[in-house]
């Protein structure tokens, strides 16, 4: 009975890789760069599973582990591949979210760069631009203090796409409230004060990270 479960559990697992990777061949083979391709089918032969869960659980893996070996871009673009075979992939904010902190950590420096990094255009309902966010908030980039790293976080939202702006200044709002220790209108108050000095800076926007 054991091995008739090993066998079956190895036929769905096989059937998950098929329907996962064929895909990406069959429409994407031709469309985008080599590197690309190989990633993604390396990331969906590595995820494959008949359960949503864990399909989500190894993508927020999976992802982030493609750094440096590939850049941020390209990451993005096995991203874009895998959403267009797996619904799951839609729901990308925690493998962005974990890819910035990722980045971080390999260089702390790099953040205000990373920050204006038009690859994720407003992807994976702003992720990206959260784990930066979570990075300065746990002492992820040392030497750098909280309110330093709010006027230059500011400064960051001023760069980059519409999109690329937008999640900026939404994960500074939650940068703001949650180094108040969740006060939300200390957090509001700053929004604002940041709002008046940097004209660049879209209050409302600042004001829906708090949420």
């Amino acid at each position: 009975m054991s091995y008739l479960r090993t066998q079956n559990f190895k036929i769905i697992a096989l059937c998950a890789v098929i329907l996962l990777v064929a895909p990406l061949y069959a429409a994407y083979a031709s469309d985008i760069p080599a590197n690309i391709l190989t990633a993604s089918s390396k990331v969906a032969i590595q995820c494959a599973s008949s359960n949503e869960e864990s399909r989500a659980e190894c993508y927020a893996r999976e992802i982030p582990a493609l750094y440096p070996h590939y850049s941020v871009a390209d990451i993005f673009s096995v991203i874009r591949a895998l959403q267009q075979v797996d619904s799951v992939m839609l729901h990308c904010h925690v493998p962005a979210h974990r890819l910035s902190q990722a980045v971080i950590s390999r260089d702390p420096s790099s953040w205000i760069s990373v920050l204006s990094d038009d690859s994720a255009n407003g992807m994976c309902a702003h992720g990206f631009a959260q784990g930066i966010a979570y990075s300065l908030r746990i002492g992820a980039v040392p030497d750098v203090a909280h309110d330093a790293a709010v006027e230059q976080f500011a400064t960051a939202c001023a760069s980059g796409s519409f999109q690329t702006r937008y999640s900026c200044t939404r994960a500074l709002g939650t940068y703001l409230y949650d180094i108040s220790g969740g006060d939300i209108q200390q957090a509001l108050s700053r929004c604002e004060e940041l709002s008046k000095n940097a004209g660049h800076l879209n209050v409302s926007i600042c004001y829906s990270g708090l949420v």
